[in-house]
């Protein structure tokens, strides 16, 4: 992975979605956990306008570039951003 400002600076982070989890992951970490077992599927990324939907999608672009297994896509749909990550 190229070295750049946004992969330096931002590192996209989720909640798990068990509620009794406490904290955040690293999105590529979470990604790259999933692919180790073989998963496969289609990731979608919201949030509000704001919150770093597209800064999260690039970062993505750049970790993952290289690995056939993950392709990063936009699709807006009803009038609102929902950004992607199909496999």
């Amino acid at each position: 992975m190229e070295s750049s400002a946004r992969t330096r600076f931002v590192r996209p982070r989720i909640r798990p979605s068990d509620p009794e989890a406490s904290g955040t992951l690293l999105l590529e970490e979470a990604i790259a956990e999933r692919l180790a077992c073989g998963e496969t599927g289609v990731l979608w990324i919201r949030g509000p306008s704001g919150a770093g939907k597209r800064s999260a999608l690039a970062y993505l672009r750049e970790h993952f570039s290289g690995d056939e297994r993950v392709q990063v896509d936009s699709e807006t749909r009803g009038g609102s951003e929902d950004d992607a990550l199909p496999q």
